[in-house]
């Protein structure tokens, strides 16, 4: 498999997470999960993979997935939540942006906080994944 293929497939899998859909009598509810972590109180959402440097810098809890049911909550942190590596992106301030790698991997996966605005979110993701498709 080629690499933009490989980035694509994995983009796909990080932005949908998964999901149940529910059955033809309106029994049960459906609910997507995003791929969200949480970093010392700060909620971080995925946006996309880069190859910018990096150095390792805590831990991060990674969401689990409860999408079942009429009332499904989606994303959530319990006790049922991986504990996962974080990396500090050169650049950019960790309260903002985090990344986590995948093992064996030379690219990170980055991570958003929630908090920052959509604006702000919209240009650190081109800064960090378009730069690396026009490598």
């Amino acid at each position: 498999m080629n690499a933009p293929v490989a980035v694509g497939l994995t983009l796909l899998v990080l932005t949908t997470g998964c999901s149940a859909v529910g059955g033809g009598d309106d029994d049960e509810g459906s609910s997507d999960c995003a791929v969200l972590i949480k970093a010392d109180g700060v909620v971080f959402s995925s946006v996309g993979v880069t190859s910018t440097p990096a150095v390792e810098l805590g831990t991060a809890q990674q969401s689990s997935c409860h999408d079942v049911g009429e009332d499904a909550p989606g994303p959530v942190f319990d006790d049922s939540s991986a504990t996962i590596t974080t990396y500090r992106i050169t650049g950019y301030a960790p309260d903002q942006v985090l990344g986590t790698r995948a093992t064996n991997s030379a690219e990170l996966t980055v991570y958003v906080a929630d908090s920052v605005s959509p604006g702000e979110r919209q240009r650190m993701t081109h800064e960090l994944t378009e730069a690396d498709a026009s490598k």
